[in-house]
């Protein structure tokens, strides 16, 4: 009878052990997220994050397992473009005219747990501080795309403000959701512009053109 009960004991303590090492929810933080990479298979596609039980045999083998963890929280950012038309000063002369542009953006973004897993399948992202730097690269390209769609826009119709459009009418138009499928975009808001005089611009060209003919 005590042998019977030494063994359960036993067998009881091994399986709490594998249960524990196994249990892969735990290892991570209530902001993170987890990707199990093992020696023998690779990525594994489940995802580890607080609130869905998660359970990986691959750490049953010391060694063979790890876990890479990714902070998830939104990236706040600022950026400014700027620049000048295309043959700005040529065209301007001597004159006092400015051809020059300037956008000012503040944006807000975050990716969502499947996101991370497809950016690091991808190797794109190694940990949470590539992901950051990732996040930042984006909000900036996010920013030149919509400063770019500005430009076109005001070189067919000098009265068009850029003010005017929502963030919703901006990702049909810059088609953010298949430039950047792994970014969620909370928040693009133009917080200050300096719109070239196109009208003048485009007389500027037309004048310098006739001129060389």
């Amino acid at each position: 009878m005590k042998k019977f009960l030494a063994c359960l004991l036993i067998i009881a303590v091994f399986g709490g052990f594998l249960f524990f090492t196994g249990w892969t929810q735990r290892k991570i933080s209530s902001d993170e997220v987890g990707i199990v990479v093992s020696k023998i298979h690779g990525i594994d596609p489940e995802i580890v994050q607080k609130g869905k039980f998660t359970f990986h045999k691959a750490f049953w083998i010391p060694g063979n397992a790890e876990i890479k963890k990714f902070r998830l929280q939104p990236c706040f950012s600022e950026n400014t473009l700027s620049g000048s038309l295309p043959s700005a000063d040529f065209y301007k002369g001597d004159s006092i005219y400015s051809f020059d542009y300037s956008f000012s953006f503040s944006t807000e973004i975050h990716v969502n747990p499947e996101d991370v897993f497809n950016l690091y399948s991808k190797n794109k992202i190694t940990g949470s501080d590539d992901l950051e730097k990732y996040l930042q690269l984006v909000s900036r390209e996010i920013c030149q795309c919509t400063a770019s769609f500005y430009l076109t826009e005001l070189s067919k119709n000098p009265g068009f403000i850029p003010e005017s459009l929502t963030i919703i009418d901006l990702y049909k138009a810059c088609k953010f959701n298949e430039k950047f499928p792994d970014v969620e975009i909370d928040a693009l808001a133009l917080k200050t512009s300096k719109i070239p005089d196109y009208t003048l611009y485009n007389l500027a060209r037309e004048k310098t053109y006739k001129m060389e003919q």
